[in-house]
């Protein structure tokens, strides 16, 4: 849905995501909190891992929406004023969202 208006890539992993990243410079990052371990050895704080790379290794400054079928892990501050969608979400409330941070 999201390709009809915006210029979109995809990864299916942490590892993926970070090479990705390493090429293109984009404008948001939309990351499933529970992503297949890569980064850190709980899938259930892969996503949350991988932000911290995207702001801290590669440097990147830009808008994160946090996404999962289940509620965030308590897992540190690092999280606060980040946007969480939780599964499933409207199409709508995702675009709505996604024009605001842009």
């Amino acid at each position: 849905m999201l390709n009809q208006t915006y210029n979109t890539y995809q990864a299916e992993n942490s590892q993926q995501a970070l090479r990705l990243l390493n090429k293109i410079r984009p404008d948001l990052c939309l990351i499933d909190v529970h992503l297949p371990p890569y980064l850190n050895e709980r899938a259930e704080l892969e996503g949350l891992t991988l932000m911290e790379n995207i702001y801290e290794i590669i440097g990147l400054k830009i808008p994160v929406i946090l996404t999962s079928r289940f509620p965030l892990p308590d897992y540190s501050v690092s999280t606060k004023g980040i946007p969480f969608l939780k599964k499933p979400f409207k199409i709508s409330e995702l675009i709505s969202l996604i024009e605001t941070l842009l």
